[in-house]
């Protein structure tokens, strides 16, 4: 498909989201497509844009700071923009919507995939950056599994799937060590006091590993999302010397 003729001309529309004053590029018909864009910016005049607004209700938000949209001062993460983006889709009720992130909005849209999965049934990165994806993977992967390994677990995390009726259960253990790990839990009956299924994911690394960062590797904070089909799991990568994030987000994906 190609855009044709002039292009359409997009008006800015203001609303004030958390006290700050947001710039939104909205066009087109059809599902909700939120489009968190990169560096330089919204551009309702592009091709893509042009596009996509033929077959979706397209939704750009400048991040705050970005185009017309005020920077809050006490604004210094890229979860300060993950949650503003989370409180805009709330505002404006978004639900069943593609997610689309480009360059640093991809970062963005990685972030809120694990933590909205209410508000968005797709997710789409493009050239996406600062984040660290590792393989998808499935139950009939051998997968790790010796739990008499596990020390230390913590950041506990557990919710209540309705699509499948069960419940999912996120942790860190091993903490600050190359054997660090992500565990997950998924019940097999609603009972959440019955049997689960587990599963250990070994994310840490030593310095000198191929592919490791130079001051080893090692998990915390651990996320969770799902929807009929898949469980996302995502979590923070943190040298084991120095405590410097490392490269963002890694995700896995589970099809149990």
């Amino acid at each position: 498909m190609q855009a044709s003729g002039t292009p359409q001309v997009v008006t800015p529309q203001f609303l004030m989201v958390d006290g700050v004053k947001t710039e939104i590029a909205r066009a087109g018909q059809g599902k909700t497509l939120v489009l968190l864009h990169a560096v330089d910016g919204v551009k309702p005049a592009s091709p893509y844009f042009q596009l996509l607004a033929q077959s979706f209700d397209v939704v750009a938000p400048s991040h705050p700071g970005f185009g017309h949209s005020e920077w809050p001062r006490e604004f210094r993460t890229v979860e300060d923009l993950v949650y503003f983006h989370m409180t805009l889709a709330d505002q404006l009720a978004i639900s069943d919507a593609v997610l689309v992130g480009c360059s640093f909005g991809g970062w963005l849209a990685a972030e809120i995939a694990v933590r909205a999965t209410k508000r968005f049934s797709h997710l789409v990165l493009t050239d996406a950056y600062g984040i660290k994806i590792g393989d998808v993977l499935t139950v009939a992967d051998q997968v790790h599994r010796s739990y008499h390994q596990v020390t230390g677990v913590f950041d506990p995390r557990v919710q209540y799937d309705p699509y499948n009726g069960r419940w999912i259960m996120a942790a860190a253990s091993n903490g600050q060590s190359s054997s660090a790990s992500i565990l997950v839990g998924i019940s097999n009956t609603s009972d959440p006091q019955g049997t689960f299924t587990l599963y250990r994911f070994v994310v840490g690394c030593a310095a000198g590993d191929a592919g490791c960062d130079s001051g080893g590797e090692w998990a915390d904070f651990p996320m969770l999302g799902f929807n009929k089909n898949w469980v996302v799991v995502g979590w923070n990568q943190f040298q084991t010397t120095g405590g410097n994030l490392v490269a963002g987000k890694m995700l896995k994906a589970l099809q149990p």
